[in-house]
Order: structure tokens, then sequence, then C-alpha cells
């Protein structure tokens, strides 16, 4: 039971979306909002390279936190267009298509942003030293203009902006392998 002087709190996102607190965050983003988050980064300062490519991979495929954050350089095929991500409770390989986009904003973070680290292979760091692996809390804390909108965003709709064809080629959202262990 609601109090009879109950009004829902609204709350803006600096990005300048709104939802309402007195319900869940939405699952899952409508494209246009995706887009508006990913204007709202700030490429020209660190950490906004990182930041866009994480949310654009989070985003355009549907990975987790988990998933996006375990990719290592040698994941990233870029003569065949293509990277290998694990399903974390699995330990399933997927192999998933670089699209333009994603390659784009992966080439730009790791050619001009990226610190240097002579020890570790994964592909998103800490901006700060030591520069270690970031952690799936960082994502949260750090990405998400409107607070927690969901474990996984985009997770319910697998591969939302990845093609038709795309899906097709690689069997709904890329090829599961079962990890050589």
């Amino acid at each position: 039971m609601r109090p009879a002087d109950w009004r829902p709190i609204w709350r803006v996102a600096s990005c300048g979306l709104a939802f309402c607190m007195s319900q869940r965050p939405p699952r899952t983003l409508p494209w246009d909002d995706v887009r508006r988050i990913l204007r709202s980064i700030e490429k020209k300062r660190p950490p906004g390279k990182r930041d866009f490519a994480i949310i654009l991979l989070l985003a355009t495929y549907g990975l987790g936190a988990a998933e996006v954050l375990a990719l290592r350089l040698e994941d990233l095929d870029w003569k065949n267009s293509l990277f290998r991500t694990h399903r974390p409770k699995t330990k399933a390989l997927i192999e998933l298509p670089l699209l333009p986009a994603v390659a784009r904003a992966l080439t730009d973070y790791l050619r001009r942003e990226r610190p240097p680290s002579k020890g570790s292979a994964r592909v998103f760091l800490r901006k700060n030293m030591p520069y270690e692996p970031m952690t799936s809390g960082a994502i949260r804390h750090r990405n998400s203009p409107l607070g927690q909108v969901g474990r996984h965003p985009g997770k319910s709709t697998r591969c939302p902006r990845v093609s038709t064809q795309s899906r097709h080629a690689a069997g709904r959202c890329g090829r599961e392998h079962q990890s050589r262990q």
C-alpha cells in the first residue's frame, strides 16, 4: 500500500533519459536511448574511448559485463572480422562477427587510449596505474548514466543490432563451442 501523499520520483540521467524511480529500471533499452547514451560519452578525454567501446559491445551484441571484460587481445581476429568470448558460467566459446562500428571503436581505444601494459593481454584496462584489467563493478559504476539498468541491458533481446544475415550466418548470436580445457 502506498501512502496517500505518494508521488513517483523521476530520475533524469546526464544523457537526458528519464525513468520513474517507483518502477523498476527497464531490462533493455530502446536503440534510440542507447544512441543517446553513446552520444553523451565524451570521447575526447580518457576514458571516453574505452567507455564508448564497452557500451557499444554491451548494446550491440547483448553481452554481459563479464563477457566484455574477459576479452583478450588474441580474441580479436581482425583479418576475419571476428571476435571470441566465453560464457562465464558454461565456459562455452562464442565466435561473433566483428561489426565495422565496433571494430572502429575498439581500434580507436586500442591505438589512442589504452595504457601500455606488459602484464595484461586483456583489452580493457583501468585508466590509472596500476594498469590492471577492469572489473564488472567498474562498468556498473562508471558507465551507467541511468543507475543500474538491469544486470545485462540488451541480454534478453540477444544481439539486437546484429543484422539478420549476420545472425543467421553465425548461428543466433555467434557459434557456441565447448571450450577445450
